[in-house]
């Protein structure tokens, strides 16, 4: 190894304990991964999002992207393979990026992390992923179909109400404009 790289390796490991990331857990998690799943590790998932995805988006979007990416996701679940990564896991270290007061980044992160987790099911990535509750579990809609079909039947109750009552507004309106008095024609 070269100085060079020992310094590299030095400086990587102070920004890990600074930002409070578990080098022996990160260490752990590497080697559960093995070499199969680092073909499936979050890291290459989301790298490979991102080459599909940055075709679409101006240089600077991109480059804001992988750069929230490198520094705020990939050092904690990177190396892990995706469907090993739960919600609440996922959630602990957006929290992290919240406590630092960076909110919008927060929001953006879990909106990428969505995104790269929605591709990994699309492109079959991992089929653990569709057998996951994490994933497609989180509601169950036959669970609350009372519930769902009262909150429908609510909504479309409201809309009922709105389109008459403004029907009746159109219609008084209209109702005015043809007597002769609204006119300021006597007869």
């Amino acid at each position: 190894m070269s100085l060079a790289d020992a310094r590299e390796r030095l400086e990587e490991a102070r920004r890990q304990l600074a930002t409070k990331i578990d080098l022996g857990e990160q260490r752990k998690a590497v080697k559960a991964a093995g070499g199969a799943a680092t073909a499936n590790s979050f890291e290459v998932v989301a790298r490979e999002w991102f080459a599909k995805q940055q075709k679409e988006w101006s240089i600077q979007y991109a480059h804001k992207i992988i750069r929230h990416l490198e520094n705020d996701i990939f050092p904690w679940i990177g190396s892990r393979p995706v469907e090993t990564v739960t919600v609440p896991e996922l959630l602990k270290h957006l929290e992290r990026i919240e406590q630092r007061g960076a909110i919008e980044t927060n929001r953006r992160a879990l909106q990428t992390c969505g995104a790269v987790f929605r591709y990994a099911v699309r492109t079959w990535q991992s089929e653990a992923i569709q057998r996951k509750p994490g994933v497609h579990g989180i509601y169950n809609q036959a669970q609350y179909l009372e519930e769902r079909r009262g909150m429908m039947q609510g909504w479309a109750d409201y809309l009922s109400t709105l389109k008459t009552s403004a029907a009746s507004k159109i219609a008084s309106f209209e109702r005015r404009d043809t007597q002769p008095q609204a006119l300021g024609v006597s007869t």
